[in-house]
């Protein structure tokens, strides 16, 4: 019933504060959607990544997530935008809705077959090669983010 919905949430963010105060890092990989934001499970971010497919209703979404943000008043102390599977360049249509959304693009992470191919004869993705396309875009973007923080 909601009393133990409301008793889980509670529990998880009691759970996250006390690893907040025993590692430098602490990585939450959450679910898409917005619900995590609205039950506060996310909150006192240094850096949220907002991941989207390279859509006009992922940009929105991502979009959405920022305002979100800022109705809650979410302590999140920057935000960044990785759009994901992109093959060639952003239309023009996302470029522009990324500036709509007031979105802070960081990178774009392309469609690589290796990553399908992994993941159909269940090789982990840590044993991608280094000089993977997917490997080299993350290295780019963790570049432009790690010296932020």
């Amino acid at each position: 019933g909601p009393g133990c919905y409301c008793a889980a949430n509670n529990m998880l963010r009691t759970i996250v504060d006390r690893m907040t105060k025993s590692y430098d890092w602490v990585v939450i990989d959450n679910e898409a959607g917005l619900e995590h934001l609205s039950r506060r499970t996310t909150r006192d971010v240094d850096v949220l990544l907002i991941v989207s497919d390279p859509t006009l209703r992922g940009i929105t979404t991502a979009g959405r997530v920022v305002e979100l943000i800022g109705e809650l008043k979410t302590k999140i102390g920057k935000h960044y935008l990785i759009v994901n599977r992109v093959t060639g360049d952003l239309t023009p249509e996302l470029q522009q809705a990324i500036v709509q959304n007031k979105l802070n693009l960081v990178g774009t992470v392309p469609m690589d077959p290796l990553v399908a191919q992994y993941d159909a004869t269940g090789k982990p993705m840590v044993d991608l090669p280094a000089d993977s396309a997917v490997c080299v875009a993350l290295r780019d973007i963790e570049g432009k983010i790690l010296p932020q923080t």
